[in-house]
């Protein structure tokens, strides 16, 4: 590959990663606008004040962020999920659209939880596949997370993965971190 070639590729690498940004921007104003429409600001904190579950296990409602890394460093956002076990060691939740405006509609989730034994942390994965109209195209959007569950339930952490369809010709595949935290009732800290 010559010097011209070579140069030729990194100039285009950022047009690449900008058509990569507008089309996550983009998804991202239309879910916003969506979301205001639907909401109209009328977010209640009282849910949260409240912890759902009991400590030591998983359930309730978690807030925190994603921080998005590919498929370039778009920054962080906020997630906010309700989660409950299930028999058999099974997981379902929502995405709690009300305070997290890049998921309208409340998707549902459903996955897996494995048991804590002897120095094994206790594992999760949970995912959902949602849709919206954007731009005149309709968009799939499958979002997993998968992590560990630590501090008796309290805290969760792991990987965040989407992936959109719909709005390019290939699938768009999202990646980042997450972490979650159960906040804890005013009662529970002897307020």
């Amino acid at each position: 590959m010559s010097a011209y070639q070579i140069r030729g590729t990194l100039l285009r690498l950022p047009t690449r990663l900008f058509f990569c940004l507008s089309i996550l921007l983009s998804i991202s104003l239309s879910l916003h606008t969506q979301a205001d429409a639907a909401h109209q600001h009328s977010v209640s904190a009282a849910p949260y004040l409240q912890r759902a579950g009991t400590e030591g296990t998983l359930g309730g409602a978690y807030i925190g962020t994603i921080a998005i890394s590919e498929p370039a460093s778009l920054g962080v956002m906020d997630l906010a999920v309700d989660l409950s076990a299930v028999e058999e060691g099974g997981l379902s939740g929502t995405i709690d659209s009300t305070r997290t405006q890049a998921f309208p509609g409340s998707p549902v989730l459903s996955g897996s939880i494995t048991s804590a034994t002897d120095a094994i942390t206790p594992t999760f994965s949970i995912s959902g596949t949602f849709g919206s109209v954007t731009a005149g195209r309709t968009i799939s959007r499958t979002v997993t997370l998968e992590g560990d569950v630590l501090d008796q339930g309290d805290t969760l952490r792991g990987i965040y993965s989407e992936r959109i369809e719909g709005f390019t010709r290939k699938p768009l595949n999202v990646q980042g971190a997450f972490l979650l935290v159960r906040p804890a009732s005013p009662t529970a800290e002897g307020k």
